[in-house]
């Protein structure tokens, strides 16, 4: 650890890509040492990835805006790429690094790379902080009063909220100018990065519809949701400021943020849930995985309305009504018995609002309120035609993000829907 007069500490961004309300840089600034702003592209997730990814995109774009704001501060964001243990190593060799401050991530990948990071710091008797700033409580601030994880959303709903009335979330303000490390890094084009630019482009979030959310948010052609999914996906915006804008008229719309911890904290108990079932039982479920079915699914030609509806509006715009989103996933688990593994392998790239435990903490198929439920059992075609949504003036209308474009017919797919069929055969070991 340096003691120096030339000390400084390290603030590495991740998925919190802003400067306001952001815990790790608050208590970096409050440290009394100037902070250097360090965001790294990891060369093993950006070689998964082809060079106009629209999140790369979203994320080049918000940290050109955060160097921009830097700047305005006499400091600038230090952007590197390269393998994370090769560009901490050339970090703390060129810095007198006393502490690395960071907030907490809760991908398994994610994780591991946390976790070595803070191996590596503490060989050098360098100081090791994070936070938690992506939720408002963590895996294990939940729990049962046995110590387990919950696994059925609404117990899990009632523990949170009972939690949630007993603290006060603090606003980490806008940070201290004249803190920060003085420095002019110049920002890096996105050919530097190998960054192609992308014809995808993000939202910005709204809560203007709050009041209707809960009574138009099943009907797509009212485009009442908040676009919120990539900014905080990407930290662009923190989520207490968003719970705390809230009020009792949008206790639903709480339930849906609520959502994304439970499954959050799925992946951190659970972490085979990105590739496995959650429940061991239907490993062994014998899905047919039509290639032909697979591919008319992925272009929106199955020739049912509100699933060609949906994934049009996923290719072309990186956006799906949410309800839509849960039709199209059961529809290609439950009728096109598609294993779910495939249908979640084309989101990431193509669905600005993906993130991995909502897709796939289920273990089994679309998100379900109990993760230990199969993929059979929600969502059919046949319920939501039963109340409505397959009709084209709810699928689409003025002013919606479907298109009358997006809900032309195809001929449809030559399959029996089942509704309520009993499972699939389940081959035996």
């Amino acid at each position: 650890m340096h003691s120096g007069r030339d000390s400084l500490v390290i603030v590495c961004f991740r998925r919190d890509l802003r400067l306001s309300d952001n815990t790790a840089l608050n208590a970096a600034l409050g440290s009394g040492l100037p902070v250097l702003p360090v965001y790294i592209f990891d060369e093993a997730t950006l070689s998964t990835l082809p060079p106009d990814d629209g999140r790369l995109n979203f994320i080049y774009a918000l940290l050109a805006g955060m160097d921009r704001d830097l700047k305005k501060q006499g400091s600038s964001l230090r952007v590197c790429r390269g393998r994370s243990e090769a560009v901490w190593e050339k970090l703390l060799r060129e810095y007198p690094c006393n502490a690395v401050y960071m907030n907490r991530d809760y991908d398994p990948g994610a994780v591991d790379t946390e976790d070595a990071l803070g191996q590596r710091l503490r060989k050098r008797n360098i100081a090791f902080h994070t936070f938690r700033d992506r939720v408002i409580f963590e895996g294990e601030e939940v729990v049962k009063r046995d110590g387990m994880p919950y696994t059925v959303f609404t117990p899990y709903k009632r523990a949170w909220l009972e939690k949630f009335r007993e603290m006060t979330a603090p606003d980490n303000g806008d940070g201290a100018p004249g803190r920060f490390y003085p420095c002019e890094f110049a920002f890096p084009g996105r050919e530097e990065l190998g960054i192609r630019a992308s014809g995808a482009k993000v939202r910005d979030y709204t809560l203007e519809h709050l009041d209707r959310y809960a009574r138009d948010r099943d009907i797509p052609a009212a485009d009442a949701g908040s676009y919120l999914g990539p900014h905080l996906r990407f930290g662009s915006v923190s989520i207490r400021r968003i719970v705390r804008s809230l009020n009792t008229k949008h206790e639903v719309f709480l339930s849906e943020l609520i959502w994304r911890e439970f499954f959050m904290q799925i992946l951190l108990h659970y972490p085979r849930v990105l590739h496995a079932n959650f429940r061991e039982k239907y490993n062994g479920i014998a899905w047919r995985n039509n290639d032909n079915e697979f591919k008319r699914w992925c272009k929106g030609e199955t020739g049912y309305p509100l699933v060609d509806a949906g994934m049009r509006q996923l290719n072309r715009t990186g956006y799906m009504h949410n309800r839509v989103r849960m039709v199209a996933a059961s529809f290609l688990c439950k009728d096109l018995l598609t294993d779910w593994r495939r249908g979640r392998s084309i989101f990431p790239g193509n669905c600005w609002t993906m993130s991995p435990p909502p897709t796939t903490a289920t273990g089994s198929g679309p998100p379900v309120p109990d993760a230990t439920r199969p993929p059979f059992s929600a969502f059919s075609i046949r319920s939501r035609s039963k109340n409505g949504l397959t009709k084209p003036s709810v699928m689409s209308g003025p002013g919606s993000p479907i298109t009358k474009k997006d809900v032309t017919s195809t001929p449809s797919l030559n399959i029996a829907l089942p509704g309520n069929a009993p499972f699939p055969p389940i081959r035996r070991e």
